[in-house]
């Protein structure tokens, strides 16, 4: 009874989840979309490294796995609960939807077109569009101006766009440093607003204090290794970062 009474809650979360745009239970499922496509967009730039691809191979296969089984999920259960099974799989969101998981499904079929079908994962970008279609017509819903999921969002995007942008740098060592500072700079920023939310506005100026700490210690790093470049160009961004995030987050809430 028990075991039946779970699945009968299963059910009318993933209906809720994949029928009512308001619900809570839809904003949790587009929350987990957003950061699928983060992870997979994070381990496509990882991989463009032919050193850490050999090196952790089989982690970055088992990661892919793992993604492709969650979008094929997701898919089916978007098909399972359309209103038309053949309108949704002709519609753009279902076309974007079955376009986020075949590359994963050819590359587990084909591993001699590696390079060219792990570009193609980035059309998971489009999934994207979808979530913030969603995202606003939920606010229309509600009648709500939720600041801190839309600052959320905001830096999820730009992890992923950054992400995207990166594949562009050919030099592997700063590619992968690129990526490791936009992959803080997010956590960092959406740690100190949402202390800043919380109205702990000192907690998130010790935050960002620690974190310019942290990347003048590895400035120093750099410079050490003769890399004195990197190390300006890295401080000037954090400077810039920090004082455009200062104006934005602790400056309104009362941080010193």
């Amino acid at each position: 009874m028990q075991r039946a009474n779970l699945w009968g809650r299963t059910r009318a979360w993933l209906r809720l989840a994949y029928s009512d745009l308001g619900s809570k239970e839809h904003q949790v499922l587009l929350e987990w979309i957003i950061w699928l496509v983060i992870v997979s967009v994070v381990v496509t730039v990882l991989q463009h490294d032919h050193a850490l691809d050999e090196q952790y191979h089989t982690l970055f296969r088992v990661v892919e796995a793992i993604i492709f089984v969650l979008f094929a999920t997701d898919y089916a259960l978007n098909l399972a609960h359309a209103a038309s099974k053949r309108g949704y799989a002709l519609s753009f969101a279902g076309i974007v939807d079955l376009a986020a998981i075949l590359p994963s499904l050819i590359l587990f079929v084909d591993v001699n077109s590696v390079k060219f079908l792990r570009s193609l994962r980035f059309l998971r970008f489009l999934r994207i569009l979808q979530v913030i279609k969603a995202v606003q017509h939920r606010q229309q819903i509600q009648g709500a101006d939720d600041e801190n999921r839309s600052l959320l969002l905001d830096l999820q995007l730009g992890v992923i766009g950054i992400s995207a942008f990166l594949l562009l740098v050919p030099d592997d060592g700063l590619r992968n440093e690129l990526l490791m500072y936009t992959l803080g700079a997010a956590i960092t920023v959406g740690l100190r607003r949402w202390l800043a939310f919380r109205q702990q506005p000192t907690l998130s100026v010790v935050v960002l204090v620690l974190s310019v700490i942290g990347v003048m210690l590895y400035a120093l790093a750099l410079d050490g290794a003769g890399e004195a470049d990197r190390a300006v160009w890295m401080l000037v961004g954090t400077v810039i970062l920090a004082t455009i995030t200062w104006l934005q987050i602790e400056s309104p809430a009362g941080g010193l």
